[in-house]
């Protein structure tokens, strides 16, 4: 049975890798689908940002009338770094790249990971096969086909540092407080998820073995606390300055979960917690039943693993507690304000991962009382892996999804009819969109690449969920500035448009068709490609400017104005979102403008020049 396990974990780790390889790596086009196009749009406004500013953030008006890009909203950090340090290399090889790459580490991951929590033989090959099944049957999966880069990488890298810190607790030896210094860092500066994936891991293990910890281990402990701190100061502080900005989305409650029966449904139903709209178990009941049938599995052997190595006692309580910790987070957690802010149910992957090396021992115990079981082995671990690989063509025609020809289009016409003269409201789409279908831009968010392409501005995009102040400016789904376009009336839209500078509009939906095909003199059809249909206002004379009039010129560099003449009042506003920390070069002062019910405001200007270079410095206050 020993070389069974053996051979089968070779396999798996193969088909692992290969698999990634022919999914990502053989695509001649780049990643689209999902969250993809998102992750290239950070990556590409990241090597923007280190060129101008020395920064991983800023300010991008080219959505949302201005918004602070950070790491509030956006935590893909490992992406980002990537990009500003292998520039020139096109983002979309980066992406994937760093996505095959997110993927083919797990078995190393898993493998250094079990060794380190003391298993090996055949009890690291089982754990090692069953974490990889898991892999292609449950939430990681669904993770790469989200788009999830980052998040896969710190998962990995998190499940191996736990293990390491597992043993600098647990052993004497400077060694493992030196990898702990690379580690931590790493976990953290690949996806802010570490706080949670590493830290509560962590900070039970400090509880368990509290009767070891010496000024030593402290010492080594604050260290390489300090360096991840030092690390990641980059990301961090402008993250604590601007988390004041983030706000709650009724109609995007990710990570969430109000069901509290939903426990019972993951481990005993083929319904699941994080599951993908187009995995749902009446279209893929094998996948879902394998996923239960692996977590149930998992949890059941666990226990017993525990349970066989209570002996060991800090160890089992390492691994009891750590299990209802994240079991009850992620189940329970979005009933609590302070544990929904971390989305709990995107840990369900990592719960599962943890349990494997109690799992291990407890099938070893089962294996033990029941040694006839082992004749079941060859053709058990066979069919497990038939079925973790099954979907694999389904994956394959996902990720490799082409941008659709009315997305085509759509940018085409757009690059080749629209000025910059006027912004555009492109109505977003996403997986929540009412009509429960896929978004409608190539089943991913294309909008958030429609500025690079056309060089314009846009209300919508460049993701319909963004949790900021910011995208109150945000036309998704037929919600334009959070309201239905019904709910306004014919006066009022105007007035809203006109604040905003809107000169296009772009609709899908209905309600989006209906309400401007209603006002054919305000509203002229201009084209329809495919289920996109372009509306230009009629009678409508641009301006950037909210108060006083000139020429704005605006890009990642900054806002530039010239010709400026102030309004009445002595005062310039520009039709754009004040600034965090604005800097004015030239004559002027900026600070915010009321601007309609808009929670941010508009950038004022007071003793305006005639020329002026406005933009946001993100160094500005830590440069006092």
């Amino acid at each position: 049975m020993n070389r069974t396990l053996k051979f089968f974990a070779w396999l798996f780790v193969a088909a692992h890798i290969a698999a990634p390889a022919a999914l990502i790596l053989a695509n001649s086009n780049p990643l689209t689908y999902n969250d993809f196009p998102v992750m290239l749009y950070f990556q590409h406004r990241a090597s923007q940002f280190f060129e101008a500013y020395f920064a991983f953030w800023g300010f991008d008006y080219f959505y949302s009338a201005g918004y602070p890009l950070n790491f509030t909203w956006n935590s893909n950090v490992f992406l980002q770094f990537l990009q500003a340090f292998m520039n020139p290399a096109p983002p979309a090889a980066v992406l994937a790249a760093a996505t095959f790459v997110s993927v083919a580490i797990a078995p190393f991951c898993f493998s250094a990971g079990l060794s380190n929590f003391g298993l090996s033989g055949a009890r690291r090959d089982w754990a090692l096969i069953v974490m990889l099944a898991y892999w292609w049957t449950g939430y990681p999966v669904i993770m790469l086909l989200l788009g999830m880069t980052s998040g896969i990488f710190a998962f990995h890298i998190c499940f191996y540092a736990v293990s390491v810190f597992y043993r600098f607790m647990s052993e004497d030896g400077p060694a493992h407080a030196a990898r702990l210094c690379l580690l931590v860092p790493l976990c953290f500066l690949a996806h802010k998820t570490a706080i949670v994936a590493f830290g509560i891991p962590a900070a039970v293990l400090f509880a368990c073995y509290l009767r070891n910890v010496n000024l030593r281990r402290l010492g080594s402990i604050a260290m390489f606390l300090a360096i991840t701190l030092a690390v990641n100061s980059f990301w961090l502080v402008p993250f604590i300055e601007l988390v004041k900005f983030k706000v709650e989305l009724a109609h995007a409650p990710h990570g969430l979960n109000f069901d509290p029966f939903r426990i019972f449904k993951d481990y005993f139903t083929l319904s699941k917690a994080m599951g993908h709209k187009i995995l749902e178990p009446s279209q893929n009941p094998v996948f879902a039943a394998m996923n239960t049938i692996l977590k149930g599995s998992l949890l059941a052997l666990g226990i017993a693993g525990i349970i066989a190595g209570r002996k060991e006692r800090s160890r089992a309580a390492f691994f009891a507690l750590t299990a209802v910790l994240f079991l009850a987070l992620i189940y329970f957690g979005s009933f609590w304000k302070p544990a929904a802010a971390v989305n709990p149910t995107r840990y369900v992957g990592y719960i599962d991962f943890l349990l494997a090396a109690p799992a291990a021992a407890g099938a070893a115990a089962v294996f033990r009382a029941r040694p006839a079981l082992s004749r079941f082995a060859l053709p058990t671990l066979a069919l497990f892996f038939l079925l973790s690989f099954a979907h694999f063509a389904m994956f394959n025609s996902m990720i490799r999804k082409p941008i659709d020809d009315d997305t085509r289009a759509l940018a085409v016409w757009l690059s080749g009819n629209t000025t910059p003269n006027g912004r555009i409201l492109l109505e977003d789409s996403g997986w929540n969109d009412r009509d429960a279908l896929p978004p409608k831009y190539g089943e991913g968010h294309f909008p958030a690449l429609l500025s690079e392409i056309t060089g314009r501005e846009f209300i919508g995009g460049p993701y319909p969920y963004i949790f900021l102040k910011h995208n109150y400016a945000g036309f998704h789904d037929g919600q334009f500035l959070g309201a239905t376009l019904s709910s306004f009336s014919d006066s009022g839209l105007d007035s809203e448009l006109d604040r905003y500078n809107i000169r296009w509009v772009v609709c899908w939906s209905g309600d989006c068709k209906e309400r401007f095909a209603a006002s054919p003199q305000a509203f002229a059809r201009m084209t329809e490609t495919g289920r996109f249909i372009i509306y230009k206002r009629t009678g409508f004379a641009p301006s950037p400017f909210l108060s006083g009039e000139g020429f704005v010129a605006a890009d990642i560099g900054g806002i530039r104005a010239y010709r400026v003449r102030p309004g009445a009042d002595g005062v310039v506003v520009l039709k754009y979102h004040a600034l965090v920390n604005p800097e004015v070069s030239g004559s002027g002062e900026a600070s915010a403008a009321a601007a309609g019910a808009d929670p941010v405001g508009f950038i004022k200007i007071q003793n305006p020049g005639e020329y002026m270079l406005i933009r946001n410095s993100p160094a500005k206050k830590r440069a006092r």
